[in-house]
């Protein structure tokens, strides 16, 4: 006798679930953040409340760190369902904005940005995500900073539409006259690489550092060009000396702004009085 097997209780089974919605599973977006990251990690919430730009020059906000006892957010956080969200655009953000960090286990905190609904995670994606983080942001915090030094992780996607910047969000760069007998030049823009030559024409040795970043020009001002967030940007902190009268080559690597929106722009090396530019076009 031939074994019959019904296929009925699956096929019910997979109706069911669809209808419930359960053909599509939600993203697992705070996975990696477990108890043993929490216990050696914060919390961190920043607030953008009102503004014209993603800086604290621009706005009124806060940033609070929460140290131990946020568990019970990340739960709450881990319930709702995050829906992606293809129709997201730079347009759609609105002010107050949220953008929350939290340890993962593998060292490095997770930054989601939230703004009129939308949740977008470190590469791009936005999802519709339904949680009251002005009510997150009336709790209790563990420590709280004013406006000095605010800044939006996730920013870069929220200053760029249709391949082009949105200036009004950037912060404006304050401009600085540099190391006096310091000159920095432009030697190619290749394959993402910028190279330089940096001279000491004073008669004293300079000192400098790896840091660098980049800025943009609408014609008028300069402001700081994003990065985009898909990995952390870090330069080793040691001290360089350029010796006095003479010379040294430096490169300098695009791939963390790639790709670029079609304009003027400047790497910039050092920072404060420091600092040294030399401007170059992108296509």
């Amino acid at each position: 006798m031939k074994k019959v097997i019904s296929c009925m209780p699956m096929i019910l089974l997979a109706v069911l679930l669809s209808a419930c919605g359960g053909g599509e599973a939600s993203p697992d977006l705070f996975g990696r953040v477990s108890e043993r990251a929490m216990e050696q990690g914060s919390l961190q919430l920043t607030v953008l409340e009102t503004g014209t730009d993603m800086s604290g020059a621009g706005c009124s906000g806060w940033s609070g760190w929460k140290f131990g006892n946020y568990a019970s957010i990340v739960k709450e956080l881990k319930r709702v369902k995050a829906r992606p969200a293809e129709d997201f655009t730079a347009e759609k953000m609105t002010f107050p904005l949220y953008e929350i960090s939290l340890p993962q286990e593998d060292g490095f905190d997770l930054f989601l940005c939230w703004t009129n609904g939308y949740l977008i995670d470190q590469q791009g994606k936005a999802y519709r995500f339904d949680y009251d983080f002005a009510k997150l942001a009336q709790g209790e915090w563990s420590h709280k900073s004013g406006k000095e030094g605010l800044n939006v992780f996730i920013g870069r996607y929220l200053t760029e539409l249709e391949g082009r910047w949105i200036f009004d969000r950037l912060p404006q760069k304050e401009e600085t006259s540099g190391p006096e007998g310091i000159k920095m030049e432009i030697l190619s823009v290749e394959q993402g690489i910028v190279s330089v030559e940096i001279r000491n024409e004073s008669s004293r040795d300079w000192m400098y550092g790896k840091y660098y970043h980049l800025e943009v020009t609408d014609g008028k001002n300069w402001y700081y060009a994003p990065y985009f967030p898909r990995r952390p940007l870090a330069f080793e902190d040691i001290g360089l000396i350029l010796p006095a009268g003479e010379s040294t080559r430096r490169s300098y690597s695009l791939e963390p702004w790639m790709p670029l929106p079609t304009g003027r722009y400047r790497v910039v090396a050092g920072g404060g009085p420091h600092e040294l530019s030399a401007e170059f076009d992108m296509p």
